[in-house]
């Protein structure tokens, strides 16, 4: 399994290593390579521009690593910007199978989001294409390193048509239409993330908060949704972790009603969900899985979701009425206030009924099963 790691570390850097722990649990014999983009950080342009388009460190290491472990398939999972290259290249050099789980839309538009300026974009049908990306420096807000990121796309597209076993993974059915053109011909599953299922509570967990709101105070998150929500509601109380007050600095200022929990480490953003009784995940991009939704039914707290991506796909598997209009705030405030007044009981059977579903849905050893028979679907080997 190769894997490229972002700086901040997010969802899908638990994700990866979910499924890899997965494997390992299975009595699969596994291997992660991982890279990240700190030696970029501090390269000069010219030196980056070498490393990403030529991938000679990394072709080298991955060739290694495929010679010593003779591996029946690779897992790819992110690749940009370290891995691409080299691994493609020593991918396709070796005649190994493999598989790459899409986590973002890459492969169509250089900023991975398909937005642009606060909106949707569906510009660029291709990341390997994208001419529009680069004028408008939609990677990192630069024309230099958007040109950077399409030459290391071009190169990625024809290194990948090199292997003939392949397959690809998607989060969600939410992420085949974008990526359509991109998946043309190939074969394409739908698996979504594992989610660590906690043991059943030994005594209801005791409810501190109405709504939380776990992830970072940017746009994209639907952040003055939660704030909106929290304004329109000043009688409920609530929580965002990830985010300072300061981080946002939108002209009607942070309600006194939320209350801001800085940055916690996975299983205590996890935790802080169990003390809640809704889970507001009001994202206005098109998310491709939405691992927070998840998580939260793992808890018991109900996820209630934007419209937008893969995330109603996991709030459905409970009520289609948790999924919310990415736009419109009123629905968000009455959605709260329902399971805010809720009765006791009638709330323990909701938070009953979540955990059920995330154990069904999201547990490691069904989709780990899952994953394994990709693998022998691809690779042909039993």
């Amino acid at each position: 399994m190769f894997h490229n790691d972002y700086i901040v570390a997010g969802g899908e850097y638990h994700s990866v290593r979910e499924e890899f722990d997965g494997l390992q649990r299975a009595g699969v014999e596994a291997r992660l390579l991982l890279s990240d983009n700190e030696g970029l950080q501090s390269a000069s342009a010219r030196k980056q521009a070498v490393k990403l388009l030529t991938g000679r460190e990394e072709y080298e290491r991955c060739k290694a690593e495929i010679a010593r472990f003779r591996p029946d398939v690779l897992h790819l999972q992110n690749l940009f910007p370290s891995l691409s290259v080299g691994v493609l290249r020593a991918a396709a050099e070796s005649g190994v199978p493999w598989v790459r789980s899409l986590r973002n839309y890459r492969l169509r538009c250089l900023a991975a989001t398909l937005r642009y300026d606060g909106e949707d974009c569906r510009v660029c049908h291709s990341a390997a294409t994208g001419i529009p990306g680069i004028a408008r420096g939609c990677y990192r807000g630069s024309r230099a390193a958007s040109a950077g990121a399409l030459a290391v796309n071009v190169r990625d597209a024809s290194l990948s048509r090199r292997s003939a076993k392949r397959a690809y993974i998607v989060l969600s059915h939410a992420m085949k239409k974008p990526l359509k053109a991109q998946l043309v011909g190939e074969r394409v599953f739908v698996k979504p993330n594992i989610v660590t299922i906690p043991e059943p509570e030994a005594a209801p967990t005791p409810l501190r908060y109405d709504a939380v709101f776990v992830g970072r105070a940017v746009a994209e998150k639907g952040i003055e949704t939660v704030l909106e929500t929290a304004r329109r509601a000043p009688e409920l109380r609530f929580a965002a972790v990830g985010t300072e007050r300061g981080d946002w600095n939108g002209a009607a200022g942070w309600p006194e009603n939320v209350e801001s929990l800085g940055v916690l480490p996975q299983p205590a953003a996890v935790e802080v969900m169990a003390t809640s009784r809704t889970l507001l995940v009001p994202s206005v991009w098109a998310e491709p899985f939405g691992r927070v939704a998840a998580e939260a039914l793992s808890v018991g707290a109900i996820p209630l979701v934007a419209d937008r991506g893969g995330l109603p796909e996991i709030a459905q598997l409970l009520a289609a009425d948790l999924v919310l209009p990415h736009d419109v705030v009123h629905p968000w405030v009455s959605a709260v206030r329902h399971f805010a007044s809720m009765a006791p009981q009638e709330l323990t059977a909701w938070r009953t009924a979540a955990r059920r579903v995330a154990s069904e849905n999201f547990a490691w050893r069904p989709l780990t099963d899952r994953l394994i028979n990709i693998y022998r679907e691809v690779s042909g080997v039993d």
